[in-house]
């Protein structure tokens, strides 16, 4: 497995600088955890003082490069006054993440993977709930308390029996970024089987960039749900059965950017129905706030076919009512697509799942679970217009290997703001002194530089853009060592 550990970690400082204090990372205490069966539960729960207290609250848990960890019980971050921020990753320049499995504790019975009962992070770790002695576990991390922050990079999610994510508290932040998750729910139960299950529990933030996530019986977000911010940026989505992107009401931003959805919805709708992929109950914002852009959405071939020729069955449109709206008043019906793209190597289609709902059979009984974990990679190996149809021309879908893709401002400690912008454009450098800005470019959607400067050296930027014409842009910076990082913007 390629160690992509040096980008994790760029993208951890980002979002901490971005979303919370970073003074607690300068003092940071390693403990390193020996692979065996309990010595992660045994590591984290004996870590207290004589009373009851944890030893150090800035402490990370460091594990072996390959190491397997057999986890007795669910690791729960709890103590009698309450949640503590829990951090774990595999040890620096690892070749293969450590591994995290449940197995028969005391009594014989086993958990599920987390109990999240405080802040968590996971650096470079590979989850499953598949229980070692067999079956598997229903939901890899349940997250109780509301307000909780959960930070997941670089990881491996995979086999569980009904959800990746639950979020039984409200106002979660989850953010979910360069990692691989598959392999949710069971076929024979497939109400069951979500990438992030909020229960309707309204929500701060969802943030998925730059993931590969295949494999789902049921839905990819499922709870009808209130949420501050929903941004999904440049990830995979393939194989899911019965439903696709359910949201309440939008109360800030909605981002949809450079994702592939293959095979999104395999189960369809009944003919003349409405349903959609992305279904949103409420937005009363302006539609600069709700960008979906530059997706990839198709069915492959097959699928196609089947629905093609069934008397009662039609595969679902992309958007509802009031994403459509919003991205017809922003301009940017256009930029989405559809494209049958190769794979560098793709899970088989379950061709049971959609056969059974077009001619009411029951013959879809397990994913296919040969040659697990898996090493199955969704970066696209062909493809004309998904090669160079993301927003700044990059490659749309997850592309979990971050070679040759420019940086993202968020990676380099940069802010740019206000997005939508009127007169006056912002980048706040964060990271100066440690990131030195060269060139600040702004490029419009054909490709023309419409903007271009020297970078005034100190942490703030402003750019004025008043003589730009409303549209979609995208703003280039150059800085040291040939390092580049966009991010675009809506001009009002």
């Amino acid at each position: 497995m390629k160690n992509k550990y040096n980008n994790a970690s760029k993208w951890f400082i980002a979002l901490i600088l971005v979303f919370g204090s970073s003074s607690a990372v300068l003092a940071q205490r390693i403990v390193t955890v020996a692979q065996g069966v309990g010595t992660l539960n045994d590591a984290i729960e004996g870590d207290t003082t004589a009373t009851g207290d944890r030893v150090d609250l800035n402490t990370i848990y460091e594990l072996e490069s390959g190491g397997i960890y057999k986890l007795t019980r669910s690791i729960e971050n709890e103590i009698s006054s309450g949640g503590y921020p829990l951090h774990i990753r595999t040890e620096a320049g690892y070749t293969d993440r450590a591994f995290l499995q449940p197995t028969p504790g005391t009594g014989g019975s086993t958990d599920r993977a987390f109990r999240v009962r405080g802040n968590l992070t996971l650096e470079g770790v590979h989850v499953t709930n598949a229980i070692d002695v067999g079956g598997f576990e229903d939901q890899i991390f349940r997250i109780y308390p509301d307000n909780t922050k959960v930070m997941i990079d670089d990881c491996v999610i995979d086999e569980a029996g009904q959800s990746a994510f639950r979020t039984d508290g409200e106002n979660v932040r989850l953010f979910v970024t360069n990692s691989y998750i598959s392999n949710i729910g069971l076929p024979n139960d497939p109400d069951n089987g979500r990438f992030i299950d909020t229960r309707r529990n309204d929500q701060d933030t969802i943030w998925l960039e730059n993931n590969q996530v295949y494999n789902i019986t049921s839905r990819w977000i499922r709870g009808e749900f209130d949420v501050n911010v929903l941004h999904i940026n440049q990830n995979t989505f393939a194989n899911c059965a019965q439903a696709g992107f359910q949201i309440g009401e939008v109360k800030n931003r909605l981002v949809f950017t450079n994702n592939i959805l293959k095979n999104s919805q395999l189960y369809g709708r009944d003919t003349g129905d409405t349903e959609a992929i992305i279904e949103i109950e409420e937005y009363a914002g302006v539609p600069a706030d709700m960008i979906i852009s530059h997706n990839n959405v198709y069915w492959t071939p097959d699928v196609e076919a089947a629905y093609n020729a069934a008397a009662d069955k039609e595969l679902v449109q992309f958007l509802d009512s009031i994403g459509m709206a919003n991205t017809v008043a922003n301009g940017l019906e256009n930029t989405n697509f559809s494209e049958d793209i190769a794979y560098v190597k793709a899970a088989p289609v379950p061709t049971d799942a959609y056969n059974d709902e077009i001619n009411g059979t029951n013959n879809w009984a397990a994913w296919d679970r040969s040659g697990w974990p898996y090493n199955y990679d969704y970066s696209a190996s062909g493809g004309p217009v998904s090669y160079t149809g993301g927003d700044s021309g990059q490659p749309v879908g997850g592309i979990v290997s971050t070679i040759g893709l420019p940086e993202s401002f968020l990676s380099l400690g940069l802010e740019l703001y206000p997005n939508p912008a009127t007169s006056v454009l912002r980048i706040e450098n964060t990271r100066y002194g440690e990131v030195i800005l060269e060139k600040i470019s702004i490029v419009n959607p054909t490709g023309q530089v419409v903007f271009e400067q020297k970078a005034a050296q100190g942490v703030l930027n402003e750019i004025e853009i008043n003589g730009l014409p409303a549209g979609l842009y995208l703003v280039k910076v150059q800085a040291e060592n040939e390092v580049a990082a966009t991010q675009s913007f809506l001009k009002h």
